[in-house]
């Protein structure tokens, strides 16, 4: 089993939106909500499960997305969104295998990451109640790495003697496989956003993503939970 390791594009994204979001709360204060400005930030996380093809050679993961939206026309219904978002997917069991046999060496472990920048329209459906129901619809660029790598363990055999656990150390990985690109990518969503006074308004969204690689492309459907500030 790999270590989680908050990778570079993660740790920066996550700077930025904190760094964000700490900015608007020290200068608004949260007095009122957001359907009444005509700039919104937003900043959310969750799970990102694949599906067709993707599914056979990366697992579930997890994903890190920030933005913001312009509403068009002095209101709050339809807008202009911008992401940028990272997710990350472990290699599944027949991509590890997959890879040794074309390499030719052994992997031991691997897997893809996805940075994103994409950017649409959201749409509001016209309600004075909460929640409200929102879509969006985006177009943009998705930046695939994906690594295969072989584990290195140190000599001896260790044991923790408070948790009963026995292992040899961890050393590191040698990179096997290592391949960067960028191609075009698409998503649609839906979502259902909460107002609670005092604090930003909240969201729980479901995308449809698709990036468009070769032979088939890599889909996944990310849940998440965020805010907007």
């Amino acid at each position: 089993m790999r270590r989680f390791v908050l990778r570079a594009p993660a740790l920066g994204l996550l700077v930025f939106l904190t760094v964000l979001c700490l900015h608007r709360a020290s200068g608004q204060g949260y007095p009122e909500s957001t359907q009444s400005r005509s700039i919104e930030g937003l900043v959310m996380g969750g799970f990102s499960p694949t599906s067709g093809e993707a599914a056979t050679y990366l697992q579930d993961g997890w994903i890190l997305d920030g933005g913001f939206i312009y509403w068009l026309a002095h209101g709050d219904k339809l807008g202009l969104r911008t992401d940028l978002g990272y997710s990350e997917h472990q290699a599944t069991s027949q991509l590890v295998v997959s890879g040794a046999l074309a390499t030719g060496h052994q992997v031991d472990d691997g897997w893809g990451s996805f940075s994103s920048l994409s950017s649409g329209l959201v749409l509001r459906a016209p309600s004075s109640h909460w929640p409200r129901v929102y879509g969006l619809a985006q177009i943009g660029v998705t930046n695939i790495h994906l690594r295969l790598v072989q584990t290195f363990y140190a000599p001896g055999y260790y044991c923790d003697p408070f948790f009963y656990y026995c292992s040899y150390p961890f050393v590191g990985y040698a990179s096997v496989y290592s391949h960067t690109t960028n191609r075009f990518s698409w998503n649609i969503g839906a979502g259902l956003e909460f107002s609670t006074r005092g604090v930003p308004d909240w969201f729980v969204e479901l995308q449809y993503r698709r990036v468009e690689t070769s032979p088939h492309p890599f889909e996944y459907w990310p849940v998440m939970v965020g805010l907007r500030f």
